[in-house]
């Protein structure tokens, strides 16, 4: 069968309506994330971590001091991707909320999938991202949610983006300040969009290069994400010959995640079976691709092989009965 158009294409069997799933996929991320407002062990943080070191960090990545030296910049746009009700309890100084789900296609019945053209562009004009905007994305759960804006802009060519390592508990044990202060709403923005598919994956493609020398695909759904099925619209099992490297693994553990050091990623990957030296190119994907937006990010700072993300992610792929699929890992009880 041809690929032309899988992701318009709605699941076989389908039976949860597109509002439940959404509710249900939603809930589940919460519930794998934490709401995290509880800053009360920021002391327990490792500062070091809250510095970025990684060899392409600049343009990616942001520490606190950093930020602290431009929060009276009239051209930043600090956004806080957290839940609503966490944003309210307390923000970064100037920071306004975007919420996640907002850059989800609803009108596609693949859960996750990035919002259309003129969704998205709506959605930038509402943040206030014009051109000559610095972002600056947060959230209190590492940057798993934060990132998949990060994501979103780089595929729409808008580069001055940056996840502030460390999100707010970092910013408390690093001594900043956080308020509860309405924050007024930006001037519109307005940003192009270039398509960026250097940084896209899509079902046909991966599919016709199974297999191929110097790709590594990588799942990086955590272990409990691999039993999920939503209620049986997904398939269990991997994408064919995927290195299994868990979303978690790039964060500390605690209450107050950050990401891991570059040296320690680089173990982990090499402990996962990937070799940069022999790879080309790496695509990731987790349960649906917000979830692998945070692996994608750090392994594009390490600034090794080029990195994709799958956008369908496992959403997509198993929902097609036609796409191969590897079984699960076998776990040591």
């Amino acid at each position: 069968m041809g690929f032309g158009n899988l992701h318009n294409q709605p699941a076989p069997g389908w039976r949860l309506t597109r509002r439940g799933l959404l509710a249900l996929a939603g809930a589940a991320v919460v519930a794998a994330c934490g709401r995290s407002g509880d800053t009360s062990e920021t002391s327990e943080l490792d500062s070091a971590l809250l510095e970025p070191e990684y060899p392409a960090a600049d343009g990616l990545l942001a520490g606190p001091e950093w930020l602290r030296e431009r929060l009276d910049d009239p051209a930043l746009r600090l956004l806080d991707l957290s839940a609503l009700p966490d944003y309210r309890d307390g923000h970064l100084p100037g920071a306004r909320h975007f919420w996640w789900q907002d850059l989800i296609e609803i009108h596609n019945p693949v859960y996750g999938m990035l919002l259309g053209p003129d969704g998205r562009q709506e959605v930038m004009r509402t943040a206030g991202i014009g051109p000559d905007a610095t972002v600056v994305c947060y959230d209190r759960a590492g940057g798993i949610h934060a990132s998949r804006l990060i994501w979103v802009l780089r595929y729409m060519g808008f580069t001055n983006v940056h996840l502030l390592v460390g999100g707010l508990q970092g910013w408390r044990a690093a001594g900043g300040e956080v308020t509860n202060r309405a924050v007024d709403a930006p001037p519109p923005g307005g940003i192009g969009d270039a398509f960026d598919e250097s940084i896209n994956a899509n079902a046909a493609d991966i599919r016709s290069r199974l297999g191929e020398a110097g790709l590594a695909i990588i799942d990086t759904r955590t272990r409990a994400e691999l039993e999920e099925t939503w209620r049986g619209q997904l398939r269990r099992g991997l994408i064919p010959g995927s290195r299994w490297l868990p979303r978690d693994s790039f964060l500390t553990a605690g209450p107050a995640p950050v990401l891991i050091g570059p040296d320690e990623l680089s173990e982990r990957l090499a402990g996962a079976g990937v070799d940069p030296a022999t790879t080309s190119e790496i695509i990731v994907y987790g349960l649906h691709a917000t979830l692998a937006s945070l692996p994608w990010l750090a392994l594009t700072a390490l600034d090794g092989p080029a990195v994709r993300l799958y956008d369908g992610s496992w959403a997509d792929w198993s929902s097609h009965p036609d796409l191969p699929i590897d079984p699960l890992p076998e776990f040591e009880s």
